[in-house]
């Protein structure tokens, strides 16, 4: 074998070459880097998804957040609260209506708005669930206190403007409902049973 092949050999051919594997190398990486953010916002889609089952207990909804980042955790708030104020739009305009309208068609919003109310406030006690879950992966207290004030705005903005008729129906609903009053009775069961 002839030891003096390198040194005859052109640079130039070989740079070449390099350049040619190199940019094949970077165009087949770009359409993967663009296939996992394809797959990161699917797979968020299918999370908020499985997320938004009402049926879902608050128990498992927090064993679902388990695997998430602070990013992830911060981008599924932002999407909650989105949710969230939709269900507060809806509420309002129910509320609007029913301040503007007397018989049986109040009769009817009154219902309609106690099943928004309630589809509002399960969103935001899950909303509560994931803040408790991203203050924990190490979201700055003001970020979270933030989305903690506009729940809070919102339920007590919402008090004061409905008709004490729709709150007492929400009330009688909230005291026979499993995640309210009979949940509460039941904590003072156990808590009267262990003492």
């Amino acid at each position: 074998m002839n030891k003096r092949w390198w040194p005859e050999m052109k640079v130039a051919p070989v740079m070449a070459l390099l350049v040619v594997l190199v940019g094949c190398m970077l165009a087949t990486y770009q359409p993967a880097l663009a296939q996992d953010t394809n797959e990161t916002q699917s797979d968020q889609d299918v999370l908020l998804q499985q997320l938004n089952d009402p049926e879902l207990t608050d128990a498992t909804f927090t064993l679902r957040l388990l695997h998430l980042t602070n990013d992830e955790l911060k981008d599924l708030t932002n999407d909650w609260l989105r949710i969230t104020r939709e269900k507060v739009k809806q509420a309002a305009d129910t509320n609007v209506a029913l301040a503007t309208t007397s018989g049986p068609a109040a009769e009817q919003l009154r219902e309609k708005l106690d099943r928004q109310i309630r589809t509002r406030n399960r969103l935001l006690r899950k909303m509560q669930l994931i803040l408790n879950e991203w203050s924990a992966k190490g979201a700055s207290d003001e970020a979270v206190a933030a989305y903690r004030r506009y729940a809070q705005a919102v339920l007590r903005s919402e008090f004061r403007a409905t008709d004490l008729r729709s709150l007492l129906k929400f009330a009688r609903g909230w005291i026979f409902s499993k995640d309210g009053g009979l949940r509460v009775l039941s904590w003072i069961g156990w808590l009267v049973a262990s003492l």
